[in-house]
This record gives C-alpha cells, sequence and structure tokens, in this order.
C-alpha cells in the first residue's frame, strides 16, 4: 500500500498492527476521541506505540488534539487537526414546531452518550411542559436499560425509541424537532450537531 490509515485509536487489534507496521508504507492516524484511558493497559500501550510511528496524527476537533498532544508532546510537529466536514443537506430548514415541544437525540444507545441524562431532564421538566415529547434514534447495548430507566421515571409514554434510523432519514427527524440534544459525556466532534445546524 502506499499509505495504512488507523482510523481511530485504541482499537488494541489495529493498535498493534499499527504499532507493528511491516509494511513500509506511512501510517496515518484518525482520532476522533481522547485517548481512553479506561482500556487495558496492553491496548494503551499498542496505541502509544502506533502512535509514535504514525507520520501523521489527526484529531477530529482541537481538545482531542490538545489531549493527544499532552499525552505524547512529541507529536506537536506531527499533527493537526482535520474537523468532520458535511454535505449540505437537500431539504431547507423547516420552522421549528413548539406544539408539542420535542426533543431529539440521534447517538448509539451506549453509557458514553449519556442518554440517561436525557430521559432524567425529561422526567425534570414534564410538571413544566406536559405535552414535552422526547424521540431517540439509534440502537446499541444500553436500549434495554434505557427504556427501563424511563419506565422507572414514569416517562415512557413521553420517549419514544426508534431504534437504527439511516443517515438519509435523520434529515427529516432533526428537521421535525424543536431541540437537539447531545448528552455526551465524553464527545469527540458531534456530526450531529452540525447537522442539525445545517436545517436550523
Amino acid at each position: 500500500p502506499d499509505l495504512v490509515h488507523v482510523n481511530g485509536l485504541p482499537s488494541a487489534a489495529f493498535a498493534l498492527l499499527a504499532a507493528e507496521n511491516t509494511l513500509g508504507a506511512p501510517l496515518l492516524v484518525s482520532l476522533h476521541s481522547m485517548l481512553k484511558t479506561t482500556v487495558s493497559s496492553a491496548a494503551t500501550a499498542w496505541s502509544m506505540r502506533a502512535l509514535a510511528s504514525a507520520r501523521w496524527v489527526t484529531a477530529c476537533s482541537q481538545a482531542v488534539l490538545d489531549d493527544l498532544r499532552r499525552r505524547a508532546p512529541e507529536l506537536a510537529t506531527r499533527s493537526s487537526v482535520l474537523p468532520g466536514f458535511l454535505a449540505m443537506p437537500a431539504v431547507a430548514p423547516a420552522p421549528l414546531p413548539f406544539h408539542p415541544p420535542t426533543v431529539l437525540a440521534v447517538a448509539r444507545l451506549i453509557p458514553q452518550k449519556g442518554l440517561d441524562l436525557l430521559i432524567d431532564a425529561v422526567a425534570r421538566l414534564s410538571p413544566r411542559y406536559p405535552d414535552l415529547k422526547v424521540t431517540i434514534a439509534g440502537d446499541g447495548e444500553a436500549r434495554a436499560a434505557l427504556t427501563a430507566h424511563a419506565a422507572r421515571l414514569g416517562v415512557s409514554e413521553r420517549v419514544t425509541f426508534l431504534g437504527w434510523v439511516p443517515p438519509t432519514g435523520v434529515w427529516a427527524l432533526l428537521n421535525e424537532a424543536t431541540i437537539l440534544a447531545v448528552p455526551s459525556r465524553a464527545e469527540g466532534f458531534g456530526m450531529v450537531a452540525l447537522e442539525a445546524a445545517a436545517v436550523g
């Protein structure tokens, strides 16, 4: 190959392959989030070895780049921000629907995305906004736990879980929402926030 591109770390398998790169091609590593401290020490070691041998490292945001350079100062001259980009949608922004107020979240259903916090907020806001509705588009390992959490808080009828939605369907959902919620506990560069901005 002319280039070996590792798209995201730490994945133990990718990190190991990159660290042991014997193909002779330059290595490019693209980081989409901060390096995690919760992975195994072996995966962390492989990730750092991969980064050390990279010709260049891109980060999706300045915060991710700053985190990288704190951990590996030697990469300061071999790293840069390459933010996410977005093709503008073919749909025109629709007027914001305020009645009923609709909150949308588009995310993988994993703890990092903080959707439990969104459900907590729904429970707290319900007395003030009795017609508040929340739509969650996405699927993942935490779906059953999130569904149970909504039931425990008595807001099951307010929270709709759509499951996975194809990317083309996300534009319509965004255009029908009053507010997009991105309650992530950690996020490198949330593309859905850009998508929401694109439809006003």
